[in-house]
């Protein structure tokens, strides 16, 4: 979605500034921070590509390796089946962005050409946008899905399994899917005519104008509140639960080994420390015959020290 604005931007608005105009805010209070801005976008502009590219074939190259390891015979449990769907939505995203760097990023400048806002490259800016966003949205909600399932088994020692598990991550995806479709239909491509030559654009969202369209209003809200917002808190709330859950059982866990070192102190203070008190048995031939328990045990049963039998 960066890439998108950035590219919206350079279409619209450094083509008027091709044309001699400036914007307003340069002769406001604040031009001196606006045109220090300027040179910080124009310096990161040109290491944004070559960055993205890089990051991108990590990405891809790390996920492929998580996505065979995951899914191997040992490894296949219902957290390792999320993570795989989380890990499905990056290498989606990635691989989507490379294209999208190489041509708007490195193999292009500020200026816009017609080759640069060319119908195809256009379109596919359309498409990664709402691919990105999607693939977001499924992988809060895949998100959601494990911290909910991990704080159910700690609860309950219960969990779903891997067939049931597969089953609610591909909803998850469809959910995520309907839930951008007004998305997916505010999206377009419009016609733009720029010192004689012919640019394509895409359509404004119209948010911030006086009469946004019902549409665009519907896609902004489902995506912040259904995309962004709900699942953000939830999985705040359920890492918190986890969190507590965890720290109750450590606590739990600190007063069993307490109970049991003062129970074993408690046996062990007839001897040394570290050692346990000798049976009753094993002491003098005196000692064996006043002693209560050995009165049970025949005279031949109570071993006698080597001083007595000496």
């Amino acid at each position: 979605m960066a890439g998108l604005m950035a590219a919206n931007v350079t279409a619209g608005n450094n083509g008027s500034m091709a044309t001699g105009d400036k914007c307003p805010e340069e002769s406001g209070p604040f031009s001196s921070i606006n045109r220090h801005l300027e040179a910080y976008a124009m310096w990161y502009w040109g290491i944004h590509g070559y960055l993205s590219v890089v990051i991108c074939v990590f990405g891809i190259t790390t996920n492929v390796l998580n996505i065979v390891i995951l899914t191997r015979g040992a490894m296949r449990t219902p957290i390792n089946c999320i993570l795989t769907a989380i890990a499905i939505c990056c290498l989606i995203t990635m691989s989507s962005y490379i294209p999208f760097a190489l041509h708007f990023y490195i193999k292009s400048t500020l200026v816009p050409t017609s080759t640069k806002y060319s119908y195809g490259w256009t379109v596919y800016m359309a498409v990664h946008s709402n691919i990105s966003v999607t693939t977001h949205v499924s992988s809060l909600w895949l998100a959601v899905f494990m911290a909910i399932m991990r704080y159910v088994y700690l609860q309950t020692k219960k969990c779903c399994n891997l067939q049931a598990t597969c089953i609610i991550s591909a909803m998850i995806g469809a959910g995520a899917s309907l839930l951008m479709l007004p998305n997916y239909l505010m999206t377009g491509v419009r016609e733009v005519q720029l010192e004689n030559m012919t640019l394509y654009k895409l359509n404004e969202p119209a948010i911030g104008s006086t009469n946004p369209s019902r549409l665009a209003l519907t896609a902004f809200w489902l995506y912040a509140i259904g995309g962004k917002l709900i699942p953000c808190t939830l999985i705040s709330v359920f890492i918190g639960l986890l969190l507590k859950k965890l720290h109750e059982s450590a606590a739990r866990r600190k007063r069993l080994f307490a109970s049991a070192n003062k129970s074993k102190k408690s046996t062990n203070a007839g001897g040394p420390p570290g050692t346990s008190a000798p049976p009753p048995c094993f002491l003098s031939s005196s000692s064996c015959t006043s002693s209560r328990r050995c009165r049970r045990h025949s005279s031949s049963s109570c071993p006698r020290s080597p001083s007595s039998s000496s």
